[in-house]
């Protein structure tokens, strides 16, 4: 699954599907970087929903520099 939250804190946020995810990137205008999706990968994410997810983000017509992938924070 997946889950979108504000704080860039894996620990808050609401668990979501897919298209719920890509629905609200298309949405965003982005930040000063034109950053509209942060990736954080929790140590327990698995390989195939990181690839469904960055495929139907390429789909729905992002750019791979409008994506930042960055691990999630141990805690």
């Amino acid at each position: 699954g997946y889950r979108i939250t504000r704080a860039m804190d894996s620990e808050t946020g609401i668990d979501v599907e897919l298209a719920s995810v890509v629905e609200r990137a298309q949405n965003a205008t982005g930040d000063a970087d034109g950053i509209r999706v942060r990736l954080l990968l929790h140590q327990s994410a698995q390989e195939g929903a990181r690839f469904d997810l960055l495929e139907a983000l390429k789909e729905a017509g992002l750019k791979s520099e409008q994506i930042q992938e960055m691990d999630a924070p141990i805690l």
